[in-house]
């Protein structure tokens, strides 16, 4: 019973896209865009059945991979996190669950693939979120900015983590503003240059870090 009051926010956002498409089912076309280009625009057609088990099967297999990987951490640095790694586990379902809801509304009559050049916006709403919790990410093999500097230094994993943390932070609350200013067309390539961007700066850093932390000038 416990398991179920912990548990039931994180299965309701895994289950939530699954439930909208049911909900929505009808009013699906049989043939329904699957991929997407850097603008926004479909570039692949496919049967809506594949919606059908394409989402739930990713969804459910990120939960119970978010579930697992702290019970075979070797550092037991992500059980030790408790409620932190909770907020982190929803954040990242919430994350994909937005995606595939935007997704399948995009599909409906009288929506159009100009939705999708919105959901970047929704996206970066969501990086100052995640750059909050990255900050109090404990040194571990699964979650975070794993090199091997941060995993060989602990001082080297916390230093990085704050660094990207606050990128990810202000990162993400100045492109919401750019990503509206930008035209629609060209979003999804603003929007991932910037997270390829945030993505890798801590990379670099935690090297940097690490020889400041060896005395190598």
């Amino acid at each position: 019973m416990n398991t179920i009051k912990k548990e039931w926010a994180a299965w309701l956002i895994t289950l939530a896209p699954a439930i909208y498409l049911a909900i929505t089912w009808d009013n699906i076309p049989d043939q329904v865009p699957l991929h997407y280009n850097f603008k926004g625009e479909a570039d692949r057609m496919g049967s809506k059945a594949e919606l059908a088990w394409l989402i739930p099967l990713v969804m459910i297999g990120l939960y119970g991979l978010l579930a697992v990987i702290p019970r075979i951490d070797p550092k037991f640095q992500l059980r030790n996190m408790g409620a932190r790694y909770t907020q982190i586990k929803l954040a990242v379902l919430v994350m994909l669950s937005v995606i595939f809801v935007a997704i399948v509304h995009s599909v409906q009559p009288g929506v159009g693939a100009g939705f999708m050049s919105f959901l970047p916006v929704v996206m970066a709403v969501l990086l100052p979120l995640m750059g909050n919790y990255l900050q109090s990410v404990k040194p571990n093999y699964f979650i975070g900015f794993r090199t091997p500097w941060t995993l060989q230094n602990d001082a080297v994993w916390k230093k990085t983590h704050r660094f990207g943390g606050k990128l990810w932070f202000f990162a993400g609350l100045a492109l919401i503003p750019a990503l509206l200013l930008t035209p629609a067309d060209t979003r999804w390539i603003v929007f991932l240059a910037v997270v390829i961007l945030i993505a890798l700066a801590p990379l670099v850093y935690s090297f940097v870090a690490f020889r400041n932390e060896q005395g190598f000038k």
